[in-house]
């Protein structure tokens, strides 16, 4: 799984930040911007398996509606995935650190899936046996 970058210090230390923090934003209040940031219950990292190849690209484009340019990144991404008799192995790995004492360390794992016309990545947040 990696290194864990994010503690339960630091989850509440994060938390109690985004309750004061201030909108960067005129005309967007102090209170309406942390509600659009949310309530932080837990932080963790993600880490894509088997990467072949990543790359961006930058183009700017017109919004027609309001006449503005704005920069859209397009992301390329080719990884491996590897079919296992329990099924295709995660294609994301990674954890979550919950801000509560009496919450563990979860595991998430991820898989791209292929909904109709939609791209979903689906997750598991799992615990292991042994508390890990």
């Amino acid at each position: 799984m990696g290194k864990t970058y994010y503690s339960k210090q630091g989850i509440k230390g994060l938390r109690k930040y985004r309750r004061t923090i201030k909108s960067p934003y005129s005309g967007v209040s102090d209170v309406d911007y942390q509600r659009a940031l949310g309530d932080l219950r837990a932080a963790g990292h993600i880490t894509i398996e088997n990467v072949d190849s990543y790359d961006t690209e930058t183009e700017k484009v017109v919004d027609k509606d309001n006449f503005t340019k704005k920069d859209v990144t397009i992301h390329n991404l080719k990884f491996r995935s590897y079919h296992q008799h329990t099924g295709d192995s995660p294609h994301f790995r990674g954890y979550l650190q919950s801000g509560n004492d009496s919450d563990p360390k979860y595991k998430i794992k991820g898989w791209l899936n292929q909904h109709g016309d939609d791209t979903v990545i689906r997750i598991e947040l799992v615990t292991t046996f042994d508390g890990e």
